[in-house]
């Protein structure tokens, strides 16, 4: 239920195209249309996620293989989009494997290892990682002649010397005196 609730809350989707859950609202993949051009957007999770995570979480979750989930849903969206992107919460062996498999796959945004990677590149394929806890943010800079890319410009940028949001600072006290209290 706080999940469905969070979803509900969300201004952006869910994605995971190799779950199978009765959280309806996470879809397999959207597409953005963007100056022209088809972006699909797939998410996928790591096949490791029921043993790593506590049982009570995932009890309802199925985890299908990332290969056989993107040889089903790649010929779907392909045909409609332009440029395709993985947005994963995988292994770094799991996102080997994706971009030497699938190179229509251009870029691969990960967020499961906690370490800074990238950005960098495996084969044709974009990777960035930027670790945790929101120390970094990537910038990735895509640039297309029609709907072609021509040219791709990705970093990463530490964030420091940051102020606090003073409305953010009300609401995780709030939240954390709560989770304080319930205890």
């Amino acid at each position: 239920d706080a999940l469905r609730m969070r979803l509900r809350e969300s201004r952006f989707p869910f994605l995971s195209a190799n779950l199978q859950s009765p959280v309806t609202e996470i879809k397999k993949y959207i597409i953005v249309n963007v100056k022209g051009v088809r972006f699909g957007f797939i998410g996928l999770t790591t096949e490791e996620l029921k043993s790593k995570s506590h049982p009570k979480n995932v009890g309802d979750v199925t985890v299908l293989d990332t290969v056989k989930t993107l040889e089903q849903l790649l010929p779907e969206v392909r045909r409609r989009s332009d440029f395709i992107v993985a947005m994963v919460h995988l292994e770094d062996e799991e996102e080997k494997r994706i971009a030497s498999e699938f190179p229509e796959i251009r870029l691969i945004i990960g967020g499961h290892n906690h370490e800074v990677l990238g950005p960098f590149w495996l084969d044709q394929t974009l990777v960035t990682k930027t670790g945790v806890s929101g120390r970094n943010v990537g910038r990735i800079d895509l640039q297309f002649e029609g709907k072609k890319l021509a040219k791709v410009e990705a970093k990463l940028i530490p964030v420091t010397k940051v102020r606090p949001d003073p409305e953010v600072v009300k609401i995780l006290a709030a939240a954390a005196e709560s989770i304080k209290t319930s205890r």
